[in-house]
């Protein structure tokens, strides 16, 4: 009978070290819940902070975009800034011409296109448009 008693006591072993593999499994996935709840916590307050010096960020340059004396710490952040909003502009404006230029009514609902939908159009750089117009001439 000895057989059946070592058979037995393995068995036992097994069970009780599957028991504390389950414990332990069970306090290890609570423990990675835990974490992952703080961790959404931090982003959340993360995306906050973010959010206020945004704000803070407009309010400088609200004060600062048409002053005189700019702080020597914001000056190329503002330059920027004008820069960009300058772009815009123009691009804003070559959009009217080309609109213009070819008598085309882009508002009609045929051609209409949303908001969304032009912000979710990727741009690409030059290399791949040259990929593209080769494609096209071949």
């Amino acid at each position: 009978m000895g057989l059946f008693d070592d058979l037995s006591d393995k068995l036992q072993d097994v069970a009780k070290k599957s028991g504390e593999f389950a414990q332990t499994a069970a306090k290890k996935s609570g423990e990675l819940i835990e974490i992952t709840k703080l961790n959404i916590k931090i982003k959340e307050n993360e995306s906050d902070i973010r959010k206020q010096f945004l704000e803070i960020g407009k309010i400088i340059n609200d004060r600062y975009e048409n002053a005189d004396e700019i702080p020597e710490e914001f000056k190329d952040f503002i330059d920027v800034i004008k820069i960009k909003k300058e772009t815009i502009s123009e691009l804003k404006n070559k959009i009217n011409e080309i609109k213009t230029s070819e008598n085309i009514d882009l508002d009609t609902e045929e051609f209409s296109v949303n908001e969304k939908q032009i912000n979710n159009v990727e741009i690409i750089n030059e290399t791949e448009i040259e990929i593209i117009d080769k494609e096209i001439n071949q």
